[in-house]
């Protein structure tokens, strides 16, 4: 049961991707049915619709960290030796990470000024969505911390083997498995 739980939160921002790109999916179907089928197009549902992937593309942004399937250029940085790879790798993340924490105060000030504001056709708080650029940063750089300090242990790890010369067991078990 916690295995599941645990897989379910690991996994939410993908579900939630999922779930926010279906009813976009379903919203567009059902637009195109009413307006060519029914002669009576719906007002609100193009706005929900591209506010649905608006979501959809902020929830992306850590779920892409996590997977590491952002767009890279390795051209260069593929042809040098490893270490000097992995130490551009944590200049990237401290980078980004600094990016990210800078452009937080612009985006609560954002999010305020859009809070006061109600969107055309639905008269929604624009707040709903401009609270996904946020929790799209936020989501962002927490993935990109974890990612960093798990970069960091497993070099400490390995160097603290690699200098006592010791094997890691562990890395054998999982292999075995």
């Amino acid at each position: 049961m916690m295995g599941k739980v645990k897989k379910i939160v690991g996994n939410l921002d993908q579900i939630l991707m999922a779930v926010t790109m279906a009813i976009v999916c379903i919203l567009l179907i059902v637009q195109v049915f009413f307006r060519y089928v029914l002669n009576s197009p719906l007002i609100w549902s193009e706005e929900c619709a591209r506010y649905m992937f608006v979501w959809t593309v902020m929830l992306g942004l850590g779920y892409n960290v996590r997977t590491k399937n952002n767009i890279s250029v390795s051209l260069v940085t593929s042809r040098l030796p490893q270490g000097v790879q992995r130490g551009m790798e944590y200049i990237t993340d401290l980078i980004v990470l600094a990016s990210y924490l800078f452009c937080l105060p612009p985006i609560l000030k954002y999010l305020e000024a859009q809070s006061r504001i109600r969107s055309t056709a639905m008269r929604m708080p624009m707040g709903f969505l401009a609270v996904s650029v946020l929790i799209g940063v936020l989501s962002l750089l927490l993935q990109t911390a974890v990612s960093f300090t798990m970069k960091m242990k497993h070099d400490m790890e390995k160097r603290d083997m690699d200098r006592h010369g010791m094997v890691n067991h562990n890395v054998e078990r999982r292999d075995e498995k």
